[in-house]
């Protein structure tokens, strides 16, 4: 049974980040009910869910109002990326590619400047992200040097770990597409994806009994 939720304050004009606090490293996902054309007013707001309470509750906002940023979860703050967009609310002033890094403290309800990329970078498409986190750090996965189609793809792969706060290019010449969304998947052992030998279930089980 589906039960209806809250409705955002600012649908559709909203970029969603899904952050767990029981599971801060569980990952992201982000969504953008807009085309990819550019919207004619941005925004710097951020808002948090709670489903417990079924309510929106407006939060400290980012320094500069943008769209088509990535973002992703690392060691329990939010982290935005890059993006097209101005300093301040949106009032009408030029905007331009962004090499900024915002992140969000949800504990203490305040953001912080990280260290800014090595260039301007912007997610693909806004409905994608090509930022993720694996064991601590993060990872950007190519991007856009530009606001236009026909600008540069990036074919890099950039690092950062938050305790050097340093980018690091980790790949170059990877090959990326226009569209896509960045998946990590958690590390595991094959033999935990695929069924066991029945030969391999005999022998654990004779183990067993022996012990």
């Amino acid at each position: 049974m589906f039960e209806k939720e809250e409705p955002h304050p600012n649908t559709p004009f909203v970029q969603e980040i899904d952050y767990s606090t029981d599971n801060p490293k569980s990952g992201l996902s982000k969504s953008m009910d807009l085309p990819d054309e550019e919207p004619d007013r941005l925004s710097n707001k951020l808002w948090q869910y709670d489903p417990s309470q079924d309510q929106w509750k407006e939060r400290a906002p980012m320094q500069y109002s943008k769209y088509r940023f990535s973002a992703v979860v690392v060691n329990s703050e939010i982290y935005v990326l890059g993006g097209i967009g101005c300093v301040g609310r949106d009032k009408g002033q030029v905007r331009k590619c962004l090499d900024v890094v915002e992140i969000y403290n949800p504990d203490g309800d305040f953001w912080r400047e990280g260290p800014p990329m090595p260039s301007p970078l912007l997610s693909l498409r806004t409905n994608s992200t090509n930022a993720g986190a694996v064991d601590g750090k993060l990872y950007v996965c190519g991007g856009f040097h530009g606001a236009d189609r026909h600008e540069v793809i990036s074919k890099e792969i950039l690092e950062l770990d938050p305790w050097e706060n340093q980018w690091n290019v980790v790949a170059i010449n990877v090959l990326m597409h226009d569209s896509y969304d960045v998946c990590l998947v958690a590390r595991m052992n094959p033999r935990d994806l695929i069924p066991p030998p029945s030969d391999l279930i005999e022998e654990g089980d004779n183990h067993r009994r022996q012990r």
